[in-house]
């Protein structure tokens, strides 16, 4: 679902892993392909299908845009070392802050929800590094 959220439609290889993990959760491998397989619409952006135990994580997380800290890393570049700017994670204060504006109370739940989606949003950028 992060990587629904973030990146867009999943790589072809990857459908069958998220059909495996939804279905562990109790899906029909018909329904999870269901969730997988969701193509954008004509008015907007591939609909990404969020399930209810998670829908207040997924909606605090869609407002985090600039509740991150940044780190800067050495990469390898054609004349010596590039730094880049790089996500090293959520800011708690930050998240926290924009939670009460929400109206959603921390929980040690939300917090686990929440380290999931920003995990893989810090795998797909080191993806997208490589």
């Amino acid at each position: 679902m992060a990587r629904a959220l973030y990146a867009g439609a999943p790589a072809a290889e990857d459908e069958e892993a998220i059909e495996d993990a939804m279905a562990l959760m109790g899906l029909t491998r018909e329904e999870a392909a269901d969730f997988v397989g969701a193509e954008p619409t004509a008015t907007g952006p591939r609909r990404v299908e969020v399930l209810a135990f998670c829908s207040e994580a997924v909606r605090l997380f869609t407002r985090l845009g600039r509740q991150w800290r940044h780190t800067l890393t050495a990469i390898a570049g054609p004349s010596g070392p590039l730094f880049v700017n790089v996500r090293a994670g959520l800011d708690m204060p930050g998240v926290d802050a924009v939670a009460r504006w929400m109206g959603i109370a921390p929980s040690a739940e939300l917090l686990d929800d929440l380290r999931v989606l920003e995990a893989e949003v810090l795998t797909i950028e080191a993806e997208a590094r490589r």
